[in-house]
């Protein structure tokens, strides 16, 4: 049930019962959503308005602290600010001048939250107040790379690329390869070596090759003949629309 659930993209809302056999890849059904949202969008040239609007859904949704269904509930609110964010940023920074100008309004947003959170009893500080000095540092970060278009030359070194391709299998595969390791683990009725750091650098290694078998078997080649076909069929309209 849940094997289909995660290929439909619906394995977080309210057609799950719980976490599947990869409660990570929850995330998934969230960003589906967000990216059929954002076709539609763009496809209809919305404007910074509407942009805006759809930051301030969220945030009204996020301060309400509704889990209610799937479109009413904290993921989709904290994916709908952090996405539409970064719509927002790549639209007003058209020019590394227009960066550096809207980085001045930053120090302002960091000092308000600041401020907020002096008054706050850290004993009562709840954890969903992460997300707003998350937005800020990730929006400051996106800003400053188009700013200074130099700080953006230490993330084109191949490793840091390489791990940047491979990201997506990495966040699928991580935790059935736990699972696997563990149930081996447990089948041979050993205790699992914690404090080893030799046991987590083998888990790493093993990640790693299992992400790369997936990127490079199955991901890459199926995005190479879905932008085929698509291409194809563009060049196909636009050569009928011609003759």
């Amino acid at each position: 049930y849940h094997f289909v659930l995660n290929l439909l993209f619906l394995q977080d809302g309210f057609l799950d019962r719980g976490r599947s056999f990869n409660g990570a890849a929850w995330s998934l059904s969230i960003e589906a959503f967000l990216y059929a949202w954002f076709y539609w969008a763009a496809r209809r040239r919305l404007g910074l308005g509407w942009i805006l609007g759809f930051i301030a859904s969220g945030l009204a949704l996020w301060a309400s602290d509704l889990n209610l269904t799937f479109l009413v509930s904290q993921d989709i609110a904290r994916g709908t600010v952090g996405f539409f964010l970064g719509v927002m940023i790549a639209r007003l920074t058209a020019t590394s001048a227009d960066a550096r100008r809207l980085m001045l309004l930053f120090p302002l947003a960091a000092g308000a939250f600041a401020l907020a959170a002096l008054y706050i009893p850290r004993a009562e500080y709840p954890l969903a107040l992460a997300y707003p000095p998350a937005w800020l540092v990730f929006g400051v970060a996106l800003i400053a790379f188009r700013a200074w278009p130099v700080l953006q030359r230490p993330l084109g070194w191949r490793p840091l690329v390489l791990l940047g391709d491979l990201s997506q299998s990495i966040y699928l595969v991580h935790m059935p390869v736990a699972m696997a390791i563990l149930f081996a683990i447990y089948a041979k009725g050993a205790t699992i070596p914690f404090v080893s750091p030799f046991f987590f650098v083998g888990y790493a290694v093993l990640v790693l090759i299992a992400a790369a078998a997936l990127h490079y078997g199955i991901e890459k080649p199926a995005r190479e003949r879905l932008r085929h076909r698509v291409t194809f069929a563009a060049i196909s309209a636009s050569s009928e629309a011609v003759a």
